[in-house]
């Protein structure tokens, strides 16, 4: 229980450190979810210390970030 305590304020602190609303910091969180999607759509950079790239979240959105359209090679 401690543990959880301590992380939740870590991240609380986190969010108001970045200025961002970043929930509760796990994958299965919308708001979580959500910044994860705005930080490869708008290149969020102040995020990448505090994201765990081993997270299937984060390899799932940097793939669709890398990959490329049908049309883009023309």
């Amino acid at each position: 229980i401690l543990a959880k305590v301590t992380r939740d304020a870590h991240i609380r602190e986190l969010s108001k450190a970045l200025n961002l609303d970043i929930g509760s910091g796990y994958c299965s969180d919308p708001l979580t979810k959500k910044l994860m999607k705005d930080y490869f759509n708008n290149n969020l950079s102040q995020l990448k210390p505090f994201i765990r790239h081993s997270w299937d979240t984060y390899k799932r959105g940097k793939s669709e970030k890398e990959q490329k359209g049908l049309f883009d090679c023309l």
